[in-house]
């Protein structure tokens, strides 16, 4: 099941001193290519009007992500949320097909 996962970076990150906000950028770049080459890690982008990135993950669930999230450095360090994703033309199907079951009761 794929995910987006939007992070915010939060300010009391910019406060700590320049090399522990590299260390744990670094850390945090080896956890996403990690999982990039596993193929979990679909796609990543940087949103800099956030302070932040946007990432689809393929996983099994919510909780499997979250699981995942805890061994990236940085993860104290963000405001996130996960969004489930359902594939677009699948979900308007559906909807058409209760919209002409709900017409047909008329």
């Amino acid at each position: 099941m794929e995910f987006l996962f939007i992070n915010r970076t939060k300010d009391v990150f910019l406060m700590l001193p320049l090399e522990q906000q590299a260390q744990i950028m670094d850390g945090s770049n080896a956890f996403i290519e990690k999982y990039a080459k596993k193929g979990t890690c679909k796609e990543i982008w940087a949103i800099p009007s956030i302070k932040g990135a946007a990432s689809i993950w393929d996983v099994k669930s919510a909780e499997e992500g979250a699981s995942l999230f805890r061994e990236n450095p940085a993860t104290p360090f963000f405001d996130f949320e996960w969004y489930a994703l359902s594939d677009f033309s699948t979900q308007m199907k559906g909807q058409s097909q209760i919209y002409k079951k709900l017409l047909a009761k008329k």
